[in-house]
């Protein structure tokens, strides 16, 4: 089976997961190593819209709301405080710029708790910034001294529109898809791991419980291509939370029960075709055996017969050579 017909398999063909057991386990892992790489290339690929989408918004939000700046020796300094949010038809963002006040870390919870409201938020403090970003749990914090943006140059608002007007888009595009695809690869790659040791550990209790014996490579077999349903519904999932924020509450508890749901029916599944053979096997040898009784039977028929038949042929050789030995006139 090619990749696609395995993905078809391992969702609406429970009963052929049987045939994954005669397969070695490695054919399992590639199939693994694909069904993962699906799922992470979907995820960048909407990742990378999804940032297209925010960009375009936070450039508009940079040249129409953002006050005017100077930023040198990684302190930023804006002419005036606003706490505003600016909304379009898709995005929504809560905007903070206060240089003023001290970053303490009153202040940036304060600040912190208040673009938690909202899908999207910026902070701007003077030596840091915290963003917020739709998809993505809690915040990202940042000390400029840390980004080392400029170094020493004085950075206007200006000079940040005219770089960032000046940069190629496309890719920038490009760079968040292969970092996003890189980093879910690997972020997929563990977690999802960690859930095929649990379920197969679940399928290897459950296949003892039903007094199957199967080796442990089959037994993980079952959990890899058990997985594919969930690791699908996630790569559909995550797309559709991160272009409309939509967030089904018990996804996590659905992701996690699915595979323990597919691999405890296939095993159950192949105790039964394992019953239904060795019912088969059973009437086999029962039909084999009436047919040996009968062959037997027959021979010894047969050895009955061939004796009773030498029986009478000595009896009538016997009756000959008596006839045969009589004197002549005896009758007289």
């Amino acid at each position: 089976m090619n990749f696609i017909q395995r993905l078809k398999v391992s969702v609406f063909n429970i009963e052929k997961y049987q045939d994954f057991t005669q397969e070695k386990f490695s054919v399992a892992i590639k199939y693994f190593l694909k069904l993962i790489l699906l799922l992470s290339v979907i995820v960048a690929i909407f990742s990378a819209y999804k940032f297209g989408n925010l960009a375009s918004f936070f450039m508009d939000t940079l040249k129409n709301d953002f006050p005017e700046f100077t930023f040198s020796n990684n302190i930023l300094v804006a002419e005036e405080t606003i706490n505003k949010v600016k909304e379009n038809r898709t995005e929504k963002i809560s905007l903070i710029v206060d240089t003023n006040s001290e970053s303490t870390e009153e202040t940036v919870n304060k600040y912190i708790t208040e673009i938690s409201k909202y899908p999207n938020g910026a902070i701007f403090l003077k030596d840091k910034v915290v963003f917020s970003v739709e998809g993505l749990s809690g915040q990202v914090m940042y000390n400029y001294k840390d980004l080392d943006l400029t170094g020493t140059k004085e950075l206007t608002k200006q000079k940040l529109v005219e770089t960032l007007n000046n940069t190629n888009i496309t890719a920038m595009y490009i760079s968040v898809f292969i970092a996003v695809l890189f980093y879910m690869y690997i972020i997929y790659l563990i977690t999802t791991i960690l859930d095929v040791v649990f379920v197969g550990i679940i399928g290897y209790l459950t296949s003892k419980i039903v007094k199957i014996n199967m080796k442990a490579s089959q037994v993980y077999s079952l959990a890899v291509y058990s997985m594919t349903l969930s690791v699908l519904l996630n790569a559909l999932y995550t797309p559709i939370r991160l272009l409309t924020g939509f967030n089904m509450e018990y996804f996590s508890v659905m992701y996690t029960l699915i595979p323990y749901v597919y691999i405890i029916t296939a095993i159950l599944m192949i105790r039964t075709d394992l019953v239904k053979q060795q019912i088969e096997i059973g009437k086999i040898k029962k039909v084999q055996e009436e047919v040996k009784n009968e062959i037997e039977e027959r021979k010894r028929e047969e050895k009955k017969e061939e004796q009773e038949k030498k029986k009478d042929k000595k009896e009538e050789k016997d009756k000959n050579e008596n006839q045969g030995g009589e004197p002549e006139g005896s009758e007289a």
